[in-house]
């Protein structure tokens, strides 16, 4: 008898603990895009509403995991070097699914814009496309590719 309610024990104790360390196979939605499609550098162009082609490039950074973003506007220059923008804005992002929301201010203008986008995955991986509105600007429309 002690034997049996050994074993049983032993049998018990074992499975409970194979069951309590199977690994999940369920990873947060947030997370993964976050980390795998948001985070880093983005560079494109955006256009103002109502013109044909691109105003000028843009940049925009977005801290991996974090909520905050720099952007770069490189309105009247050639050069894209960030250490050298004459515009920047700094503001804060939220990420649902492939939809991106983010709100920057520049200083230097005293400007918010905000903004909406959507994370192409399947057609152009690694871009994004969307929308700007501000209080006194007619908006418009921009392009970035992960860099």
């Amino acid at each position: 008898m002690k034997k049996i309610l050994f074993t049983a024990l032993i049998l018990s104790i074992s499975s409970s603990i194979f069951l309590s360390c199977s690994k999940s196979s369920t990873t947060p939605a947030q997370l993964t895009t976050t980390s795998g499609k948001l985070g880093g550098y983005w560079f494109g162009t955006f256009t103002i509403k109502g013109s044909t082609t691109p105003t000028a490039n843009e940049g925009e950074f977005f801290q991996s995991g974090g909520s905050s973003t720099v952007q770069y506007d490189f309105d009247g220059v050639t050069s894209t070097d960030t250490a050298t923008c004459p515009f920047k804005a700094y503001g804060n992002y939220t990420l649902s699914g492939d939809t991106v929301n983010f709100t920057t201010t520049f200083p230097s203008l005293s400007e918010t814009f905000n903004e909406m986008a959507i994370i192409d995955t399947l057609v152009h991986p690694n871009t994004m496309s969307g929308t700007f509105t501000s209080i006194s600007s007619p908006g418009g429309s921009f392009f970035f590719t992960k860099q």
